[in-house]
């Protein structure tokens, strides 16, 4: 791969020129004294200089290209007292640092801001969330404890379809064209069949970066959206276990030190073990007998475990491994089931003397899903993927560099029932090579974030470039002005259609064969799907921690490939097209076709926090239409008007009580409207006469597609929790919680025969208990 090749080069050349030359650098790990973790966004600077720098995700910090001489280091972060100390630095050293900060019992405001500031010049904020346990803890927990779930759903320019099977829309963008990734490894199925659910326990999540649109050029193989979940390290000090119950399931955490890091040597080995579930399935008709015929049929099972070991200097070694599981049992309706195994390891090491952080991660895993209908045969999916990693990461002051190389290969298996009952079945393999540079450049008042992604498809022997580029422009400390845009592709496919409201059951797909050829007279060889991203912002820094943004933001899909719900004969047959000739009709024939998207909308955000509250408010304002080869139409999906309000206060005696709410108000989902009722007179087999014994069955006459929409939904969810400090280790809290607290009647489904109407879920109040060891 020579372009693979060039791009390695030019980013080991890059970074070679800043590593070397007759300046001195300092850089090392930052960590908390209490349970061993890394410290994110920690402030390093020499004092007196204009040098500093915020430590990564994993605590780690470079001040390159410095003179030889004294230097007075600080490093602070809020809630922890300043760590200072001298270093005289020789020509040409690499100075190596582990650095251990104590907690502080005083909190000052102007920390605080600092704080807050720190953040926004370290992330470029353009369609760009960073969530931390604190964030993710400001919604109300619907199942007793906070979850990523629930937290995602407030973000500007994300759609959520509902509490029974719903699923999460980003900017357009369907649920297969979302990234997921956990510690490096992709997720496929991240979210519970019980829509306000996800895999991930947030008691062992460290952070999480939510790119909405215009994300950079190491994320790739997905059109719309990233979801970068990142999980902390086991207590590297001290054993400690959590453990909760609640009214939908329970939460069990244990962890601690196989090795205790201690002052002399911060080399340890520590472990962290979660796992997760519910028992809302047998629970739900003895606490909540109002429920409706279909219930609370779900049953989720999630196990995580990672063992961490640190060095002396700070390298580190994760291994992590993963099971989820899902079921939803409707019954004499249907059954939905899957279980996503993954497990592997990432490297973290900065060789004595290198100015460069080198990265490097191997995963495995097994994604088995299956659907069950009555008279149906049922339908299966595979998906097993190996990925491999490697990165170098250089931070200088004023230049950034990320390069990287990944090898992905990719295994499925879809089998479901087709058209007169035949089953359909293939498997595909295909393998992935990709390259990838981001650099950030800091020139004045400018951040300017270019990129590059050069991505092989080996199947479809399809080689894409995809620029990225990412720019802020800081008028004054308070305001930025931001701009984000790339083009994107995409391989993987869902086997599930657009139009399915409810999509418990999940397929993939990457073969070429059950694919349109032809779109719009155009014949299509390498069938990947493209897109392209342009978002504009403004962010504004108020006094205190308020924090406001802007952002307009258009998303063109200009190939996509869905399921095909036109489809009416099978591939075999000759259909005659427009001009009297016989050609295969893709849209007819094939089980998957091709359509163009549009995306565009306008997403406001107000944060404001402080010591004992929050408010937090998201408004969007969002168009999505889809065209296919015969017509244009909007998706079930396009909510116009989606606003979230949340907010929270600490109050009482030592502030132990917490009172948390979320009003969520939108405008109705698209839906294909019924024109009549008409008897559907069955043929007899293979001829065209009709059965004189039977009678027809109920057919539906419907109106062109989407062009009606359901009522405007809203829902208040509220929770009280109160915490009680047992002992300096020891804590126990319990909350309650009350989702749709006004018993709101938001539609779900109605039967278009019998005029039966299930709603979303109704008021459901949930107490929940945790224990902290």
């Amino acid at each position: 791969m020579k372009s693979v090749t060039l791009i390695a080069a030019l980013a080991l050349m890059l970074a070679g020129s800043l590593a070397f030359g007759q300046t001195a650098s300092i850089k090392g790990f930052v960590y908390e004294s209490g349970s061993g973790q890394t410290v994110p966004m920690a402030s390093v600077t020499l004092e007196g200089t204009k040098f500093g720098q915020a430590t990564d995700v994993n605590g780690y910090f470079l001040l390159a290209k410095l003179p030889a001489g004294p230097f007075d280091l600080r490093v602070s972060f809020l809630g922890f007292s300043d760590y200072r100390t001298h270093l005289e630095l020789a020509p040409d050293e690499v100075r190596s640092l582990i650095i251990v900060l104590e907690p502080s019992t005083i909190e000052l405001k102007e920390a605080t801001i600092t704080a807050e500031r720190q953040r926004l010049a370290g992330i470029n904020p353009a369609s760009v969330h960073r969530l931390t346990p604190v964030a993710l803890n400001r919604i109300p927990g619907l199942s007793g404890q906070a979850d990523l779930a629930e937290y995602l759903q407030v973000i500007p320019g994300i759609i959520f379809t509902g509490d029974r099977g719903g699923q999460f829309y980003v900017r357009g963008g369907e649920p297969v064209n979302n990234l997921v990734k956990l510690d490096g490894m992709t997720i496929v199925s991240p979210f519970h069949s019980v829509g306000f659910t996800s895999v991930f326990d947030t008691q062992t999540i460290s952070s999480v970066d939510v790119s909405t649109a215009g994300f950079g050029a190491q994320y790739g193989g997905r059109l719309s959206s990233v979801i970068d979940v990142k999980t902390r390290a086991g207590n590297r000090k001290e054993f400690c276990a959590d453990g909760s119950l609640n009214t939908f399931g329970y939460s069990l955490i244990a962890e601690g030190p196989l090795k205790k890091m201690t002052p002399e040597n911060p080399g340890s080995v520590s472990f962290l073990l979660s796992n997760k579930g519910s028992w809302i399935r047998t629970t739900g008709p003895m606490l909540y007998p109002y429920l409706d015929s279909t219930g609370l049929p779900f049953r989720y099972d999630d196990y995580f475990a990672k063992v961490s070991f640190i060095g002396s200097k700070g390298d580190q070694v994760d291994i992590i491994g993963t099971r989820f599981s899902d079921v939803a049992d409707y019954p004499g309706l249907m059954r939905s089931a899957w279980t996503s195994t993954a497990g592997g390891a990432r490297l973290l090491v900065s060789p004595s003397g290198s100015r460069v952080l080198f990265e490097s991660s191997a995963f495995v895993s097994d994604f088995r899903a299956s659907l069950t209908q009555p008279d149906i045969k049922p339908r299966q999916t595979f998906y097993n993927s190996a990925e491999a990693s490697f990165k170098v990461h250089y931070r200088g002051p004023l230049f950034s560099l990320l390069w990287g190389t990944e090898m992905n290969v990719i295994h499925t298996l879809h089998t479901f029932q087709g058209i007169k009952g035949i089953l359909m079945e293939d498997e595909y393999f295909t393998t992935e090579l990709l390259s990838y540079l981001e650099t950030k450049i800091t020139a004045g008042n400018f951040m300017i974030e270019p990129g590059f992604r050069i991505h092989y498809y080996a199947d479809k022997s399809d080689l894409r470039g995809e620029p990225r580029l990412k720019v802020r422009y800081s008028v004054s400390d308070r305001i930025n002005l931001n701009f984000a845009g790339g083009f994107y592709s995409q391989n993987l496919v869902s086997t599930t259609s657009t139009e399915d409201v409810v999509n418990l059951f999940q397929g993939y797909y990457i073969g070429p064969f059950w694919i349109q050829s032809d779109f719009k007279g155009d014949h299509i060889d390498n069938k990947i799907q493209l897109a392209g991203h342009a978002v504009l912002g403004a962010s504004y820094l108020g006094p205190g921690s308020l924090k406001l943004t802007a952002e307009l933001y258009v998303k063109d899909y200009y190939r996509m490939i869905s399921y095909n719900r036109n489809k009416i004969y099978e591939d075999v047959l000759r259909v005659k097209d427009d001009n009297g000739g016989y050609g295969t009709r893709g849209y007819l024939t094939k089980y998957f076709i091709f359509e163009k998207g549009l995306a565009y909308g306008l997403d406001l955000m107000a944060d404001w926090s402080g010591r004992y509250y929050t408010v937090y408010i998201a408004y969007s304002l969002g168009y999505v239409t889809r065209q296919d080869e015969l017509i244009t139409y909007v998706p079930h999906f396009d909510r116009r008007h989606n606003l979230n309000v949340v907010g929270g206060f600490r109050f009482g005696r030592s502030h132990a009580w917490s009172a948390k709410a979320r009003w969520n108000l939108g405008s109705g989902f698209p839906f294909t409207q019924s024109v009549g009722l008409y008897e559907d007179l069955s043929l007899l087999a293979n001829n065209f006469m009709m059965d004189p014994l039977m009678s027809g069955e109920l057919g539906v006459w419907y109106a062109p597609i989407n062009e009606g929409r359901l009522p405007w939904y809203h829902r208040l969810d509220l929770s009280l929790e109160r915490t009680w400090k047992l002992s300096r280790k020891m804590e126990l809290q319990a909350v309650f919680g009350l989702m749709n607290a006004y018993n709101r009647q938001n539609v779900f489904y109605m039967d278009r025969t019998t005029y039966d109407r299930i709603d979303q879920l109704p008021v459901l109040p949930t107490l929940g208990l945790s224990l902290k060891l």
